[in-house]
Formats: structure tokens, sequence, C-alpha cells
């Protein structure tokens, strides 16, 4: 797991997954994004398509 691995749920699922940020992140518009060491809070701008499922418009993920 690399520093930009985080974990996030799938709230249709309850299911946790690891996500690579900077991989996600790099084929979004971005909105906002601020970091803690224990948590990564990113707003995006809406591509259902390409969001993971059950997102909404705010990523809470938690390491």
């Amino acid at each position: 797991m690399s520093e930009l691995d985080v974990r996030v749920l799938d709230p249709r699922t309850g299911v946790r997954e690891t996500l690579d940020l900077q991989a996600w992140l790099t084929e979004r518009q971005l909105g906002e994004m601020s970091t803690r060491p224990d948590m990564v809070v990113v707003q995006v701008s809406r591509a259902p398509e390409l969001d993971l499922p059950g997102a909404q418009n705010a990523l809470d993920a938690r390491a």
C-alpha cells in the first residue's frame, strides 16, 4: 500500500476497497482537496460513469 492508497467504503455493498488516490484523481476534474494524516476528503466534478459505484459529490476515504 503506497502513501496515496486509501480505503474507501462502497455504500451499496458495505465493502471497503483499496483505492489508488493518485491514479483515480488524475482522471477527474478536481474541485477541492484537503488532507490530514488520517483522512483525505476529495470533491470531484460530476461524471457518474467514472465515479466509484455509489459515490456521491464527496468521497470521505479513510486510510
